[in-house]
């Protein structure tokens, strides 16, 4: 134990940080998952779909209306002014609350048409406000922490925020007789409030500089072409909540919901492997090693595969664990949601390449146009065919993102480096099991003895995926001492 703990100490600061704030994303993202049964259990369904439309508007709400300052430009921003993080922090804070103060002015005058338009009631919509705020606070001191590699406060301050709004939600949600949805988001908003209003004296206090004209016309005009981005990434990932929340019900959605909390649980698993494959993809470009980049493609795109086909197979059983028997039809959502999450595992090969050669703007094309086919077919489909063909149209939104992603790739990279003829077979032999495994939900020994059979293939194979990961994991420490 004292040896780990002494090559603990040893390792640079920036991994050192880099482990905890990728411990601490994770974390949250356990606590979220640890809640979720919790909440479907002791709230109805309608309440939990009103939750699931209240979060989403939100997260449009909050690029729309603080232009998301806290990222992009403030990161730049912040390497840039060396010498004044304080008064550059303190400014862009004022200006962001200067942005949504006016907006919570014109919402409140315009309440009735808003209170249509959302379908939510004036007090969540004001809540919304307060917590947009208590985040944009929040994301601004994480971001310069981060920057600056203070991982140990972070951590303590966060993960005493998530558990202590979790805990006051579920209170309050127990306590509540009725109108479970608006309790909720009342017991998360007070705990994180109160945090955000201490760091936000705090950063006014250390930094003094209220109000900074050159600062701010930075932070916008770089920041407002970055707006089409960030709204179209959460539209193709949420819109569909939003559009069954008008055409059908919030019990729907929460059907809905329930479905993609399950999915979401193999982009765990792919965002655990992408943070390590992205720096091994970044040095096999620059090296032009292409040979090993291709087989540890193949293999990770078979790995990933063979999880989501897994999550596919045991629809019933997550759904039984993440909800009560109420939930039960949101098992037919799985397999299409999955499969569309896969793809979005797919299209990162290509992304890499694109950040790699810096053609960012190639990312947001092909997030706008996918984000736009998939509100075009909700739009047309939702109203006829109910909530489950949102799962199908997500799909064929994802589908046509890494389409044009493999044509930008194909532009920028002049030599074949992935075996795209491969992981399109894969992606069909995904979708026509998914297809299968919808009519086999009844037939637990079927699924069963599928499942047996691809844990065997895992072991015969294992072999394979242990070279895969140490592959990757020797490389990334190469490029780690290199730094």
């Amino acid at each position: 134990m004292n040896k780990l703990r002494q090559k603990y100490k040893k390792l640079p600061l920036q991994l050192r940080a880099g482990i905890w704030f990728t411990f601490l994303q994770y974390f949250q993202q356990a606590i979220v998952i640890l809640a979720t049964p919790i909440f479907t259990r002791i709230m109805t369904t309608d309440q939990y779909g009103i939750i699931n439309v209240y979060n989403t508007l939100q997260g449009l709400l909050n690029v729309i209306l603080t232009l998301k300052l806290s990222s992009g430009i403030y990161q730049l921003q912040l390497f840039e002014y060396k010498d004044n993080r304080e008064g550059l922090t303190s400014s862009l804070v004022i200006l962001s609350s200067v942005f949504l103060l006016l907006s919570s002015v014109m919402f409140f005058t315009f309440r009735g048409f808003l209170i249509y338009l959302m379908k939510l009631p004036l007090s969540m919509i004001m809540i919304m406000m307060v917590d947009i705020w208590a985040q944009m606070v929040l994301s601004f001191w994480l971001t310069r922490n981060r920057f600056e590699y203070k991982y140990r406060i972070c951590f303590i301050v966060v993960a005493s925020n998530c558990i202590i709004k979790t805990f006051c939600s579920v209170a309050f949600v127990l306590w509540a007789n009725d109108n479970q949805a608006f309790y909720k988001v009342l017991g998360n908003t007070i705990p994180e409030t109160i945090v955000a209003l201490i760091i936000f004296f705090v950063i006014l206090h250390k930094g003094r500089q209220y109000i900074c004209l050159a600062f701010w016309r930075e932070a916008i005009r770089f920041n407002i072409v970055l707006v089409p981005s960030y709204l179209s990434a959460i539209l193709l990932s949420s819109s569909d909540r939003l559009m069954i929340n008008h055409y059908c019900s919030s019990t729907d959605v929460a059907l809905y919901s329930i479905a993609y909390s399950c999915a979401h649980l193999v982009q765990l698993f792919f965002a655990a492997i992408n943070w390590v494959f992205t720096p091994y993809a970044y040095e096999c470009l620059d090296l032009k090693n292409y040979i090993p980049l291709k087989k540890t493609s193949d293999s990770l795109t078979v790995i990933m595969a063979a999880l989501t086909a897994l999550l596919i197979s045991f629809a019933p059983e997550a759904i039984a664990i993440f909800a009560p028997a109420s939930y039960s039809s949101a098992i037919y959502v799985i397999p299409p949601a999955a499969c569309g999450i896969f793809l979005t595992f797919i299209y990162g090969f290509f992304t890499n390449a694109e950040y790699f050669y810096k053609k960012n703007v190639y990312i947001t094309v092909a997030t706008i146009i996918g984000a736009a086919v998939n509100i075009l077919l909700n739009w047309l489909l939702i109203p006829r065919l109910g909530y489950l063909v949102a799962s199908y149209t997500t799909i064929v939104g994802y589908l046509i993102m890494t389409i044009i992603h493999y044509y930008f790739y194909k532009k920028i990279v002049d030599k074949k480096i992935y075996n795209v003829k491969l992981w399109a077979l894969i992606v069909s032999f995904l979708y026509l099991y998914g297809f299968v495994c919808l009519s086999l939900y009844d037939y637990v020994v079927i699924r069963y003895c599928i499942v047996l059979s691809m844990l065997i293939i895992a072991i015969i194979k294992r072999d394979l995926i242990i070279s895969v990961l140490k592959d990757m994991k020797s490389s990334k420490n190469a490029e780690r001492k290199e730094g």
